[in-house]
């Protein structure tokens, strides 16, 4: 079975070449959370997309750097987010490292949702951490399901085989350990 240290290597590869794709037309983003690589410090923005009467239409993410090949932008929408699978947000060496699931309430506008991602390339064992979706006045922010706390920064803690924990977002207790 091939190893996973070239995963981490790659998983956030440098942003300077990356491709930029435009947000849809029609929405704007409103700044949710920071993901940052704590292998190399790069740091890619997710975003909401909303539509001009603050609706969320989808997530954005930004740059694109760390997503599969074989994703065509970066911007992923609720209805896809919605369904039973989600959206996988990277792939690698066949692999779903990454996927992004939930739902939200039409009604309140909050939601709750899932990154699932690969702790354990070799024995394919994956983890869930919760976040929720809110808005307070015109702006949207991600919520800690765990400590209720505003999340801001969700440190992404790689290892060769894939991705040990989310700090921020997962308890630390749930932190895969080998």
């Amino acid at each position: 079975m091939k190893t996973f240290s070239i995963l981490a290597a790659l998983f956030f590869a440098a942003s300077a070449h990356a491709e930029s794709f435009a947000v849809p037309p029609g929405l704007t983003l409103d700044p949710l959370f920071i993901l940052k690589n704590t292998r190399d410090a790069s740091t890619q923005s997710v975003n909401v997309m909303q539509n001009k009467a603050g609706f969320p239409e989808g997530m954005y993410v930004n740059p694109i750097t760390w997503f599969s090949e074989n994703t065509a932008d970066n911007a992923f929408w609720l209805r896809d987010i919605e369904t039973p699978h989600g959206v996988v947000l990277l792939q690698k060496d066949g692999y779903d490292v990454m996927k992004l699931r939930g739902s939200l309430n039409r009604e309140t506008l909050e939601g709750r949702f899932q990154l699932t991602f690969l702790a354990n390339g070799i024995t394919n064992r994956y983890l869930t951490c919760d976040f929720l979706l809110k808005k307070s006045g015109e702006n949207w922010y991600g919520q800690n399901a765990y400590t209720g706390q505003v999340v801001t920064t969700v440190n992404v803690v790689v290892w060769s085989l894939g991705i040990r924990n989310l700090e921020g977002l997962c308890p630390p207790s749930m932190a895969f350990s080998e």
